[in-house]
């Protein structure tokens, strides 16, 4: 019996062993993944935004193979090259680590233990945002595009963890895209419910001068046929002051804008004696509307 006993506890010790070295094993090479993407935003950041400027292959962590694939991208000039192809031009150089970027997150997120160590990715230190889901399967990975200018466009990828499928925005990457998704990605996501078909609200904003700001939401269903948009909502104004926001407590969608000259169109019901030429409104009328989730799609709401 006692042999028994002995044999059962050796058994159970082997098991756990076996298993943790195999967690040990997947973990480090999350961790290998999550160290390559940081090294690649230490170099992405320091390339140079203006002006036409060569940089080393060598002094941007370019190693060889990279370089020899590089070097394939019919869209690089010989003018955007050195004489010995040893440097390239700044503006393609980014273009390369936008591939790159793309291809290691990817791999992270279709690592079998993506979900159990996704709290390692935020705390990465470099440029790169991260926003995700309550139920964790909807991710949005988004990072500057180092473009220049005030206007700050970023590069976005999305991703659903339960069909492993990625969106990429049209400035990011070479795809072809089915426009789910902003291009400029994404600060929150909120669940909406858990019904049958997951629905999500996304809110975003983007900085398009010093002195103009974007925001947007969108609400999407997701399921096996892919992304069913339901609503879109966005608004261009000068400054970051207007109100936009959902309050997922009530699920209550709101906006409360004035046009101005960037915003000239009010996309929610206005006042019949309002005058509008076309579809343009005039300056520093009131926009504003409600919208609350009725457990499939937003509907106006009025809160009197």
């Amino acid at each position: 019996m006692k042999n028994k006993f002995r044999l059962i506890i050796a058994l159970v010790v082997s098991s756990m062993l076996q298993t943790d070295c195999i967690y040990r094993k997947s973990d480090e090479s999350f961790f290998s993944i999550i160290r390559d993407l940081e090294v690649l935003f230490v170099n992405y950041y320091r390339i140079e935004e203006q002006g036409d400027v060569m940089c080393s292959f060598k002094d941007f962590g370019v190693d060889d193979e990279w370089k020899k694939e590089i070097l394939k991208n019919p869209e690089i000039y010989p003018e955007e090259l050195s004489y010995g192809k040893d440097s390239i031009i700044n503006y393609m150089l980014c273009v390369a680590f936008h591939e790159k970027i793309k291809d290691q997150l990817q791999e992270m997120c279709l690592h079998p233990d993506f979900i159990r160590l996704s709290p390692q990715i935020f705390s990465l230190p470099y440029g790169m945002d991260v926003s995700v889901s309550e139920d964790q399967k909807l991710w949005n990975f988004s990072y500057y595009s180092q473009n220049g200018g005030t206007a700050r466009i970023m590069k976005s990828m999305v991703f659903y963890a339960p069909q492993k499928k990625f969106w990429f925005n049209s400035e990011s990457f070479d795809e072809k895209l089915d426009n789910s998704f902003n291009d400029d990605g994404y600060a929150r996501i909120y669940n909406l419910s858990n019904g049958k078909r997951p629905n999500y609200l996304l809110h975003g904003y983007a900085k398009l001068c010093s002195t103009c700001s974007f925001h947007y939401f969108k609400h999407v269903q997701i399921d096996k046929g892919g992304v069913d948009v339901k609503l879109v909502k966005y608004f261009e104004n000068r400054g970051w002051g207007q109100k936009m926001n959902y309050n997922p407590r009530d699920s209550i969608l709101t906006f409360d804008c004035k046009t101005d000259d960037m915003m000239k169109i009010c996309d929610c019901p206005l006042d019949e004696e309002i005058e509008i030429k076309g579809e343009t409104v005039p300056k520093g009328t009131k926009c504003s509307c409600t919208y609350k989730f009725n457990g499939s799609s937003f509907v106006e709401f009025n809160e009197d």
